[in-house]
């Protein structure tokens, strides 16, 4: 559940409010789905200004397209609160890196028509609790790639049919083997 204040003290992290710049904003608890797929139901969801600064820094790459010095992701603040809105019911959940962590596919597109990416993780210590917490935003590039070569390594959790389906058509993949994830609406 989002907490209804998010959006509002975005904005003013954003626009620079020094009491809110020291620590998490709370984005809310989890989904049902986020939670069966690891996250504790009971951690708040947070994101910290630092995460936020990368998401918004602009994107800058090099004539090969690769990534260069100090570069951000280039979403705007609008695209962060509906990649957040998201994360109640996404397109697709994915086991990250660590065991305690996801990746989870909005249908969400940034500015060049990328899905954006939320990267979870769960159990981590900020101050005195732990929480649920946003570590990245991005538009991902070669989404096809992912998603194939992660449904290949059986590393998808969770899809919502309704949003999924239309993702991956666009993309030219397929689901896995019945009985491998959960299908939710």
């Amino acid at each position: 559940m989002i907490a209804p204040e998010f959006r509002t003290e975005l904005k003013k992290m954003i626009e620079g409010d020094k009491t809110l710049a020291s620590r998490p904003l709370v984005v809310g608890k989890p989904s049902r789905i986020l939670s069966e797929c690891g996250a504790n139901a009971e951690q708040n969801i947070t994101i910290t200004k630092k995460v936020i600064d990368k998401a918004m820094r602009p994107e800058i790459r090099d004539e090969e397209g690769r990534m260069v010095g100090n570069t951000g992701h280039g979403l705007t603040e609008e695209l962060i609160i509906q990649s957040i809105m998201e994360l109640e019911s996404p397109a697709m959940i994915f086991k990250g890196n660590n065991k305690e962590s996801l990746l989870v596919i909005t249908s969400v597109e940034d500015q060049k028509g990328r899905n954006v990416v939320v990267a979870i993780e769960f159990d981590r210590q900020e101050g005195f609790s732990k929480v649920n917490s946003v570590r990245s935003l991005y538009g991902r590039d070669n989404l096809s790639f992912f998603v194939g070569d992660n449904i290949e390594k059986g590393n998808l959790l969770a899809a919502n049919k309704k949003k999924a389906d239309g993702l991956l058509r666009s993309i030219g993949k397929s689901y896995p083997k019945e009985n491998t994830f959960i299908s939710f609406n």
